[in-house]
C-alpha cells in the first residue's frame, strides 16, 4: 500500500470537537480529554499562557494566536505503531508551510517510544527518544520548509511528529499542509477526501448519539451499541450524558465497556418494566498516549 502522507487530517478538514477556542496552558499533555481541542488528531500545547487556535478546512490551516506569557507552543501528531513499522530504517521527509508574525524560528522534532509501541507519555514527562530535530527560520509569509531524516528500526514502537515556537506572546503562527511522506524529496501537498480521513479520525475518537425507543421487560436489562469503525485498544470513554427517559421508568445508564475494533455502551433499567426512550450522547476518545 502506497501511503503519500502519514499525517491523519493533514488538510484539517475533520472537526469533531470546537473549529477555534482556547489551548489550555498545561504540557501534561497529550491524553484522551486534553490536548485535542479540535478533536482532528492534531494536539495543541501551551506554557506559561493561553493562546488561541483556528482551525480552518477550507484554507487548510491551523492559526495559533500569541497570549501574554506564553513560553511555548507544541503542534504534535503521534503516529500509531502498525503504521510507523512501514517506515523503519528508510528515509522520510517532513514538510510543511509556515509563518509566524512574531517569531522567526519553528523547531521541528521526531520521537519514537522508548521501549513500550505507542506509549510517549506526556510532553512534560515522556517516554520517548528524540531521533533528530532542527530549526527553521521562518517569516511573516506563508513557505514551505522541509526535512529529511533517515528512521532508525525502533520506530517500529511508533512515531512523533512534533513542531513548536517558543514565546509567542502575541502575534500569529500559521500552519499548513503538512506532509510526512516516504523518500528524501518533498512532493506535493496530498491528504485524502472528507470521508476518508474522517474514518481514520474515528480510529481514535467519536461522539456519538443515538435515539432509542425500547421496551425493556425488567430492572436490570440492556439495551448496547458496537460501532462500525474498529477503534485504538486504549479506547476509553469521556464523557456520558444521558437523555431523558419515557413514562418515568427511571432508566439510568449503566457500565460502558469498550474494547478493541468496537464500543459496548450498556443502557441499564434501574426500574423495572417499560418503555425507554432517549437521546444518551457521549464521546469515545482514543488518542495514542
Amino acid at each position: 500500500m502506497d501511503i503519500k502522507n502519514y499525517f491523519k487530517n493533514a488538510g484539517f478538514s475533520v472537526i469533531q470537537g470546537t473549529a477555534s477556542g482556547t489551548v489550555s496552558n498545561s504540557l501534561a499533555v497529550p491524553t484522551a480529554s486534553l490536548g485535542y481541542p479540535g478533536e482532528t488528531e492534531w494536539c495543541i500545547a501551551a506554557a506559561g499562557g493561553t493562546p488561541t487556535y483556528s482551525f480552518s478546512s477550507t484554507n487548510q490551516t491551523l492559526t495559533l494566536t500569541g497570549a501574554a506569557s506564553t513560553t511555548a507552543i507544541h503542534v504534535l501528531q503521534r503516529i500509531e505503531s502498525i503504521d510507523a513499522n512501514r517506515l523503519k530504517s528508510k528515509q522520510v521527509t517532513l514538510s510543511v508551510e509556515l509563518s509566524n508574525s512574531l517569531l522567526g524560528n519553528v523547531t521541528w522534532e521526531i520521537f519514537r517510544p522508548t521501549t513500550t509501541a505507542d506509549t510517549h507519555g506526556t510532553i512534560s514527562s515522556p517516554t520517548q527518544a528524540l531521533i533528530a530535530s532542527g530549526t527553521w527560520t521562518v517569516t511573516s509569509t506563508l513557505t514551505r520548509y522541509t526535512a529529511t531524516v533517515t528512521l532508525p528500526t525502533g520506530v517500529s514502537n511508533g512515531l512523533e511528529i512534533r513542531i513548536r515556537v517558543g514565546a509567542q506572546t502575541s502575534g500569529t503562527w500559521v500552519i499548513a499542509r503538512p506532509k510526512l511522506e516516504e523518500g528524501s524529496v518533498a512532493t506535493a501537498f496530498t491528504c485524502d477526501d472528507v470521508a476518508v480521513e474522517l474514518t481514520k479520525c474515528q480510529r481514535y475518537f467519536r461522539n456519538l448519539s443515538q435515539y432509542y425507543v425500547a421496551y425493556m421487560a425488567s430492572s436490570g436489562s440492556i439495551l448496547s451499541e458496537t460501532l462500525h469503525i474498529g477503534m485504538f485498544s486504549t479506547t476509553r470513554v469521556r464523557t456520558l450524558i444521558t437523555g431523558n427517559s419515557v413514562a418515568g421508568t427511571g432508566i439510568a445508564i449503566g457500565a460502558v465497556q469498550v474494547n478493541e475494533g468496537s464500543t459496548r455502551v450498556t443502557y441499564t433499567n434501574n426500574a423495572g418494566a417499560g418503555y425507554y426512550g432517549g437521546n444518551p450522547i457521549f464521546t469515545v476518545a482514543a488518542h495514542i498516549p
